[in-house]
């Protein structure tokens, strides 16, 4: 009896460790406490990839950063820099962004920049210097949990890279194996998500409070750096990579640019040559879609309290002041022409705005326009059937073209293609186990019919 219930203690204990060995991770993360890009200490690696001197990431998550490093100083001069990129004018909603004169000129910027093209292979490696965190390339910080876990790829067993714009809803081009958006994920986190679009509704995926920002920005540098006819069909939505531009933009605001993006950045740039645009200045998104930038807004330039005119929480109303003076009169004018300004059509998801009404002769704004609430009426377009479903009856679908939400003929009901997560590592893990524990209990049962006998 003794020899059996000590057996079980040893069976209990090596699942124990098996299963510990499989995932060792800490809690992240110690503030830099950096105040100014002066501050930063830099660990570089000379000849790490293609010739080029990689930079460790330098930052830590949560600690806001407050600051442009030296290499975001050095990235956005002359043409590039913020002063003149954000006088092109932008879109009107979620749906035109790329069509505008702003999203050429980052578009351009971001392509002429990213000089050298990494393979989906070598993130295996790379990811040390881009995910670390201090500097520390030994460890590396998984995304989602923001856990840190050793840095050495151990073929998937641990960790394994995450598509944070999934390949089912890429272009199938080298935008799948972009280092900027891929990122190391525990097994289990990203399972979880598989590839369910960004969101905070029902069959929309949530990175947490504290990924929200980080996920926004990358879905709106693929978005812009790699832009085409299907990315442009496979942004928003459930069919898409991001629920809507009002969660896009709730969810920069709340969750701002911390100083391991800002480290991220430069670890990027260094290997490939192009950083996120949207790290650096967060302004863009909402110049981008014809929206405010919110004053209150900390960003890492200032430019938001500087230039911003809105409250902004992702709303998508256009309230605020105009670049025209705003409640004042010329007494030399009689303001007897007027135009309507800044208007905006509420939708589904978005406020409204009745327009400013504005002098021509003089440019004073007469009187400010007011906000309009949110329809929640959808704009659907025509039913169109399935791409990948051949049958003659098969429901048709239509998609609302402010908020992506997809309704089909017959049930009225949203639906996404699922992508099978990769479950190999814990079958494998479980399998073995079961078979550990088989043996011994054989050399148990095996040693006490000999002591019988």
């Amino acid at each position: 009896m003794k020899l059996l219930k000590s057996s079980l203690s040893l069976i209990l204990a090596l699942l124990l460790i098996f299963s510990v060995a499989s995932v060792s991770v800490s809690a992240a993360t110690t503030p830099t406490g950096y105040k100014k890009a002066s501050d930063v200490q830099y660990n570089i690696t000379q000849n790490v990839y293609k010739g080029r001197d990689v930079i460790a990431n330098w930052g830590a998550h949560d600690e806001v950063a407050t600051f442009l490093s030296t290499y975001a100083v050095d990235y956005y001069t002359g043409s590039y820099s913020f002063d003149t990129l954000s006088k092109n004018s932008g879109g009107t909603s979620q749906n035109d962004g790329y069509q505008s004169a702003l999203y050429a000129a980052l578009k351009q910027m971001m392509t002429s920049k990213h000089t050298i093209s990494n393979s989906y292979n070598d993130n295996r490696t790379l990811l040390k210097y881009t995910d670390c965190v201090n500097s520390d390339t030994s460890k590396i910080c998984f995304f989602y949990s923001a856990t840190l876990g050793s840095s050495v790829w151990d073929s998937g067993a641990t960790w394994n890279r995450e598509h944070t714009w999934p390949n089912s809803k890429g272009d199938g081009s080298s935008q799948e194996d972009d280092i900027m958006m891929i990122r190391p994920a525990l097994k289990k986190d990203n399972g979880s998500r598989g590839n369910k679009a960004y969101g905070e509704s029902s069959g929309f995926h949530d990175p947490g409070e504290a990924f929200r920002g980080d996920c926004a920005r990358i879905v709106l540098y693929i978005y812009t750096r790699y832009g085409n006819d299907t990315i442009y069909s496979r942004t928003w939505g459930s069919y898409g990579v991001m629920e809507n531009l009002s969660i896009l933009l709730k969810w920069m605001q709340e969750d701002p640019v911390d100083t391991w993006e800002m480290g991220r950045n430069d670890a990027v740039q260094s290997i490939t040559g192009v950083r996120n645009v949207f790290v650096d200045y967060p302004e863009y998104a909402w110049l981008l879609f014809g929206e405010n930038v919110p004053k209150n807004m900390t960003t890492p330039s200032g430019k938001a309290k500087a230039t911003g005119s809105g409250s902004g929480t992702g709303t998508g109303s256009n309230s605020g002041s105009t670049s025209k003076p705003s409640g004042t009169t010329n007494a030399n004018c009689s303001h007897s022409d007027l135009v309507t300004e800044n208007h905006k059509d509420a939708t589904c998801i978005r406020n409204g705005y009745t327009g400013d009404d504005v002098c021509v002769d003089c440019g004073v704004t007469v009187r400010k326009g007011i906000d309009v609430p949110k329809t929640g009426v959808h704009t659907f377009g025509d039913w169109q059937a399935s791409s990948t479903n051949t049958d003659e009856n098969a429901p048709k679908h239509r998609i609302c073209s402010e908020c992506g939400l997809i309704e089909t003929e017959t049930t009225d009901t949203i639906t996404e293609p699922v992508e099978k997560s990769n479950t190999s590592g814990i079958i494998l893990i479980v399998i073995s186990a079961v078979a550990v524990a088989t043996v011994i209990v054989i050399v148990v049962i095996i040693t006490i019919k000999k002591k019988k006998k």
